[in-house]
């Protein structure tokens, strides 16, 4: 697992996050027609994609709370264990 690997995972977890604030800044869409929205965009995807999502959320909110206590060390430390699981367990590997 490369740090690379972990960058893409928190890119993607990133656009997901501007998308929504895009979303919930929107007046004419009530907060529950969103999650509907969301939901069945992610019942649409392959199971494949669904643990994409699921890892990038997690890696995102690692490397937050990360940032948040300033503690680089810590977001290597996660960073390191996060890779070991996606890669021998789950055996998914980002492109790019």
């Amino acid at each position: 697992m490369k740090i690379k690997d972990l960058k893409v995972a928190v890119h993607i977890q990133l656009y997901i996050s501007i998308f929504w604030t895009i979303f919930q800044k929107m007046k004419k869409l009530s907060r529950d027609l969103i999650k509907i929205y969301f939901n069945s965009v992610l019942k649409k995807l392959s199971y494949r994609a669904k643990l994409l999502y699921f890892f990038a959320t997690t890696a995102y909110n690692t490397a937050s709370l990360a940032l948040v206590k300033q503690q680089s060390k810590f977001k290597w430390v996660i960073g390191r264990i996060f890779g070991v699981l996606l890669n021998q367990r789950y055996h998914v590997q980002y492109s790019g």
